[in-house]
């Protein structure tokens, strides 16, 4: 299982065109079936390296770069995922998906129609509606919370006694964004799941023959795959300011086939 053994596949280290790893068998699968789509599960810790420059021309602050660090690896899924603000060489860099809503709940919603909206409108999370304010899945920002800031997955319960300074939400509900245009549905993850359901429809119907083991290829575009947000924070009252990058999987185009080996 990858090109390591250890589960993981580098797929950005591969030529392109080329095969980056090999999973696994399809002997054994019952004839004469056809198939439209392609369910999986992936482990929700990515392993990335690099660094994304900001290239907001706004910001107000002075971080010129997210870079990935090894020491910097996330966990739990309640914490966002950050990166180092001082540049360097990047390090592999454990990513671990945050926790929040997914469009499972409500399946019908997922259109099969590439260009359609895949977001499940139903289900998303909106701090500022009481109404879908129950699906917001807070999310920790480890600077923020060091430099005295207060956040609202604090605010009730869990002893925040100064006044609510930022809220940080994480929903894999929304409007699917270009580049994930053939995925249809995708599940929540909750802080005991270890991986996330995706569905893919494939490129075209595959019907399973007699004595054929068919092959399931997966190709990936990973352009601006590594993803990064830029914040500034300012304490009004103190003048203190405070910076952080988070880093995230961004979002690769991935097209599924299955054909006869």
């Amino acid at each position: 299982a990858g090109a390591n053994g250890d589960g993981y596949c580098d797929i950005a280290a591969a030529a392109a065109g080329q095969v980056a790893c090999n999973f696994g068998s399809t002997k054994g699968m019952p004839s004469g079936v056809t198939y439209n789509f392609v369910w999986m599960k992936i482990n929700r810790i990515f392993k990335l390296t690099g660094s994304v420059t900001n290239g907001d021309s706004n910001y107000t602050g002075s971080v010129a770069s997210c870079t990935t660090s090894s020491s910097l690896a996330n966990t739990g899924g309640a914490t966002m995922s950050v990166g180092s603000e001082s540049g360097g060489t990047p390090t592999t860099q454990d990513v671990y998906m945050p926790n929040g809503p997914g469009n499972d709940d409500y399946q019908g919603n997922a259109s099969t129609t590439v260009g359609s909206s895949r977001g499940n409108s139903l289900d998303y999370c909106d701090a500022t509606d009481p109404d879908k304010l129950a699906n917001c899945q807070y999310l920790l920002v480890a600077e923020l919370d060091a430099a005295g800031y207060c956040t609202s997955s604090l605010a009730t319960g869990e002893g925040c006694s100064s006044p609510v300074n930022y809220y940080f939400t994480f929903d894999y509900s929304d409007t699917w964004s270009q580049g994930e245009q053939d995925k249809i549905w995708m599940g929540g993850l909750a802080a005991a799941d270890v991986g996330v359901d995706m569905v893919y429809r494939l490129t075209s119907p595959y019907t399973t023959k007699k004595g054929i083991d068919p092959l399931i290829k997966m190709s990936f575009d990973v352009t601006n795959t590594l993803k990064s947000q830029f914040a500034h924070y300012t304490d009004n009252d103190t003048s203190t300011s405070t910076e952080f990058c988070s880093l995230d999987a961004g979002n690769p185009t991935v097209t599924m086939t299955i054909s006869d080996n």
